[in-house]
């Protein structure tokens, strides 16, 4: 429907892996690059941003799947005491909790790094509708006991500016999402139209909204 408008429409996703990845998931869903402009991740602004710091090693937190969200960019994965910031994804099961990743959260801690948060999602639901914690819970953890927390995604703004630049200057852009912290708070936080699915994180819930 939207593009027998001719409307334009670009998928931005939370997920902490490079849109590469996020276009090949859509593709599975029956999404596929005829439907869309292009797609946007936190885990490629992520690799864009980190990759242009000038660092060369951090710290990974994070599930085995998404280790390789900085392969191509010349840094180096190494041990909390020797890392100039820290790179966290999320956790490595969905029945993980924060005492998973306590020993690596507090390694970084006690090395003084920044922390780079590439999903600020606290969870997220599957098709099934359970429910898994994202990387937000320990950049906020991280964030409550002194550390310096970045996080790259919906709310915040990189994420935004990234995106918009694909939309070719369009002045009128509406956001469609389940997350009132992440996609409605995102849209209010840069000044866009937003619309509210209630399927999704909303499903389940029996509170009134």
């Amino acid at each position: 429907k939207l593009q027998e408008q001719g409307k334009k429409c670009v998928f931005l996703s939370n997920a902490p892996r490079r849109a590469s990845k996020v276009k090949a998931v859509l593709g599975k869903f029956g999404i596929t690059e005829d439907y869309y402009i292009d797609a946007v991740s936190s885990g490629e602004v992520a690799y864009q941003m980190i990759s242009a710091l000038g660092a060369k090693k951090y710290f990974y937190i994070g599930p085995e799947k998404d280790r390789d969200l900085m392969n191509g960019s010349g840094l180096q994965e190494v041990e909390a005491d020797e890392a100039e910031f820290a790179l966290v994804t999320g956790f490595d099961e969905d029945n993980s909790t924060l005492e998973e990743k306590l020993p690596q959260i507090n390694a970084a801690l006690k090395a003084g790094l920044k922390m780079y948060c590439v999903n600020p999602d606290l969870i997220v639901v599957r098709q099934d509708g359970t429910k898994m914690l994202c990387a937000g819970v320990i950049g906020n953890y991280y964030k409550e006991q002194g550390g310096e927390v970045i996080f790259i995604g919906k709310p915040y703004k990189d994420v935004y500016d990234y995106t918009f630049k694909l939309f070719g200057g369009a002045k009128k852009i509406c956001a469609i999402g389940d997350g009132l912290e992440t996609d409605i708070k995102g849209a209010i936080n840069v000044g866009i139209d937003s619309l509210l699915v209630l399927g999704g994180i909303f499903k389940a819930e029996k509170r009134p909204l």
